[in-house]
Order: C-alpha cells, then sequence, then structure tokens
C-alpha cells in the first residue's frame, strides 16, 4: 500500500488567522497543523482554530529549530548551518537542504548549547556553512569543527 503524505506551508499572524488561510484549510480539507514557534509567534486563540494542531517551539528559535528538526526525524548526516540572526541564508538555504534530505541548524554569535548538543547526539559528520564571516564567524565555524569526529 502506497501511502503519499503532502504538505503545505501557510502563514498566519501571531494574533488572528487571514481569511486566505483559513480558505486554505478549509479548501485542502486539512486534518492536522502543525503550528511553529512559541506563542508570540502565533497565539493560542489562533491554534485553538486550527484542526488538530501541534506546536513545535522552544524557549528561543535556536531551541526551536532543533525541535523541528527532531519532530521530522532528520537522519542525514550533513547538515547546512546559517545565522539566526537575518532569514535570508536559511530561507534560501532551505531549498537545498530540503532536496538533500537534510535541514538547516541556526547559530548565531556563538553555536547555542542546544545546537551543540543536536549535533553531538546526532553524530553529524559534515556541516555546510551558509553565508560569509559576516553571517557565521569564523570563531562559530571553528567551534562547530570541534563538535565534529
Amino acid at each position: 500500500m502506497l501511502i503519499e503524505i503532502i504538505t503545505y506551508d501557510l502563514l498566519t499572524q501571531e494574533k488572528f488567522l487571514p481569511e486566505a488561510t483559513e480558505n486554505a484549510i478549509a479548501d485542502l480539507n486539512a486534518t492536522e497543523s502543525i503550528v511553529i514557534g512559541g506563542e508570540l509567534a502565533v497565539s493560542k486563540k489562533v491554534e485553538a482554530l486550527l484542526p488538530k494542531a501541534k506546536r513545535l517551539s522552544g524557549h528561543s528559535r535556536y531551541e526551536t529549530n532543533v525541535a523541528i528538526n527532531k519532530h521530522f526525524g532528520v537522519e542525514s548526516k550533513h547538515l547546512y548551518v546559517a545565522t539566526g540572526q537575518n532569514y535570508a541564508d536559511a530561507l534560501t538555504g532551505g531549498v537545498l537542504a530540503a532536496k538533500g534530505d537534510s535541514a538547516i541548524l541556526l547559530v548565531h554569535d556563538e553555536v547555542p548549547e542546544v545546537v551543540s548538543a543536536y549535533i553531538t547526539e546526532k553524530k553529524l559528520q559534515r556541516l555546510t556553512i551558509f553565508g560569509g564571516d559576516i553571517a557565521v564567524s569564523e570563531d562559530v565555524v571553528n567551534d562547530l569543527q570541534k563538535l565534529l569526529p
């Protein structure tokens, strides 16, 4: 038996569900939802309007990023790294990561502890950095390198 799961990314406002999103949910006959981010990103009020909603979040965007990777069971030993301070590299790099059944890890001016633990736990073999030194500093690259076998 072949089971096909199709996912759609829909956007919302933090405190209200836009009519276009509400219509898309109805048109798709969606039976489940995943809410990405904490209650500051998507309120409980909006979450309650979604079908069978499950929230993936953490105390920071870095914890949320790892929660997403864990939820979707990323098995690749090669992940990508982008700054969590600006979205451009992570957004565009996400396409490449998805194409290779991989994912993105977010860092800032240091490697967050949750990201370090995830790299160690998953026994990652290779990381590819998006952006130059301004996005991910040489110090952060060196710290990431130390986490690899």
